[in-house]
This record gives structure tokens, C-alpha cells and sequence, in this order.
């Protein structure tokens, strides 16, 4: 048993409107102004992938990244 997952996030910024879907598998799919625009893979590894699109913001993926690992951390459970 495992607390919920967080699913999605969405936000309008400078760069167009982005959407990050988290999946059961724990990939995300990155849209931007409601068109896919990539994929971030493997977090949990000591290696990640992120394959968006060459047209993808620069500036973008440093937040990009940022959101998805607090996706990603959302339903840890802190044992104190």
C-alpha cells in the first residue's frame, strides 16, 4: 500500500502553457501548449532521460526538471 501519486501539474509561464502527466510507471509526459513535447524517464535511476523537442525552451528545462522530481517525491513518506 502506498499513498496517492501525484498525477499532473499544469502552469502558464513565459514559455507557453506546460502540462506534466505523471504515469503509473513513473514516466512523465511534458505537453506544451496543449502538444506533446517530450518525455522524462528514469528518476529513480542513477541515470535520467529527458527527450523532449528541439523547439523545447532552454530556459524550460531546468523547471521542467524541477517540477518533475517533485512529482516524483510527492507520496514519499518521511519516518521520523
Amino acid at each position: 500500500m502506498r499513498p496517492p501519486m501525484a498525477e499532473r501539474v499544469e502552469a502558464k509561464t513565459a514559455f507557453g502553457d506546460l502540462a506534466v502527466c505523471q504515469t503509473p510507471a513513473r514516466a512523465f509526459l511534458v505537453s506544451r501548449n496543449g502538444q506533446s513535447a517530450g518525455t522524462v524517464r528514469g528518476l529513480a535511476h542513477r541515470h535520467g532521460n529527458m527527450d523532449l523537442q528541439e523547439s523545447f525552451p532552454s530556459g524550460a528545462v531546468l523547471v521542467l526538471f524541477a517540477v518533475c522530481v517533485l512529482l516524483f517525491h510527492d507520496d514519499d513518506i518521511e519516518i521520523v
